[in-house]
């Protein structure tokens, strides 16, 4: 199974300290400002061709423009696909805050249900709505990385093909990463008297998990998908 292979990939590099170490800090850095995620997503593109050419280490911290440009790419992607869901949990949790809020006045409760059921649902919808898109979002990350383009992660029919033509592998990659980040997010959760530690450990770990999902899509590609681009 590929992505078991690719969770110690990363440890490979007889230099992936320091590499997880400036990824984790950029990551971290992201609650401060939004640059350092933008960086990591360039790294991650990086390691997806890497991957897909068979480098058995990982990338270096070089050439920060293209490490930029990437990253941006990867930014207009995520910000498109997700705006929809992304609105949806934010009305919806409007739409509940503004139930609450009424209720002071003389319809509260009916102020309060309505209020209520409308956020819940719409917010619900988001919700479900994001997790779908998220299930496509890392096959979409892997063709912007192998096409250096926008227009390949929104090529539905392609993002659907090369989804099947992986199959298995791709979702038991999705399950696994969700699974595993579930697993430090709540061993973290232990840590959570000690100020700023957890969100260091978390962020680092979060782009530990990154790195692993594009290695695994970087070697499927080269397995699976390259002859048929």
């Amino acid at each position: 199974m590929q992505v078991i292979d690719s969770l110690t990939a990363p440890l490979k590099d007889k230099n992936w300290p320091v590499k997880v170490l400036i990824g984790g800090v950029m990551s971290f850095l992201t609650i401060l400002f939004g640059l350092g995620s933008i960086l990591t997503g360039g790294y991650a593109l990086r390691t997806i061709r890497d991957a897909a050419e068979g480098v058995d280490k990982l990338p270096e911290w070089d050439n920060w423009g293209d490490l930029l440009w990437q990253g941006l790419m990867l930014f207009v992607v995520a910000l498109v696909a997700f705006i929809i869901p992304g609105g949806m949990i934010a009305f919806g949790f409007g739409s509940l805050l503004v139930g609450l809020i009424s209720a002071g006045n003389n319809e509260a409760f009916s102020h309060l249900l309505a209020g209520a059921g409308v956020g819940m649902a719409v917010g619900g919808a988001g919700v479900l709505l994001m997790f779908v898109i998220g299930f496509f979002f890392p096959m979409m990350m892997l063709r912007v990385a192998i096409h250096r383009g926008l227009g390949a992660a929104f090529d539905i029919g392609a993002v659907l093909r090369d989804i099947m033509k992986i199959g298995t592998e791709y979702v038991l990659m999705y399950i696994i990463l969700w699974v595993v980040s579930g697993a430090a997010g709540s061993a973290l959760a232990f840590l959570s008297f000690i100020p700023i530690l957890p969100q260091i450990l978390g962020a680092a770990i979060g782009f530990y998990l990154t790195l692993v999902c594009a290695h695994t899509l970087g070697t499927l590609y080269r397995k699976r998908l390259a002859q048929q681009d």
